[in-house]
């Protein structure tokens, strides 16, 4: 009886360690390579550059994309900065914060009415401001 919930609990324990695996794999797929991950409402991650570089590339990407700057709020010391733009049919805000003087974190929303966001969007909108910086 003993050998047997032993040997049960085992195979739990690798089935269970098996679907970990798996899922993170997956997980790993959605930004791996650009250590991309979404939010409750849309993506962040961490690039290469100072507040100001990110910022150009970010202005550049926007403008690419036709994204309308509407609004733009930089803080005294350049430590943080929040571009907001609009689209026909969302509204996109990008926040730049210095995490190191050679990287910034960068965290972009992508607003389709009060209530909804498009993660998808906000995701390729940041993989285009990374990518501006290689």
């Amino acid at each position: 009886m003993l050998i047997r919930f032993t040997r049960s609990v085992l195979l739990l324990a690798l089935v269970a360690g098996i679907a970990a695996c798996a899922a993170a794999a997956v997980g790993a797929g959605a930004g791996a390579a650009t250590g991309i991950y979404l939010t409750t409402r849309g993506a962040s991650t961490l690039v290469q550059g100072s507040v100001p570089q990110v910022t150009r590339r970010t202005e550049r990407v926007f403008a690419d994309l036709g994204i309308r700057i509407t609004e733009r709020e930089i803080e005294e010391d350049d430590s943080e900065v929040e571009l907001e733009g609009e689209t026909d049919d969302l509204d996109v805000t990008a926040k730049i914060k210095r995490e190191s003087p050679t990287t910034s974190r960068v965290d972009v929303e992508a607003r389709r009415s009060l209530v909804e966001w498009d993660q998808d969007y906000a995701r390729h909108v940041l993989e285009r401001i990374v990518a501006a910086g290689r």
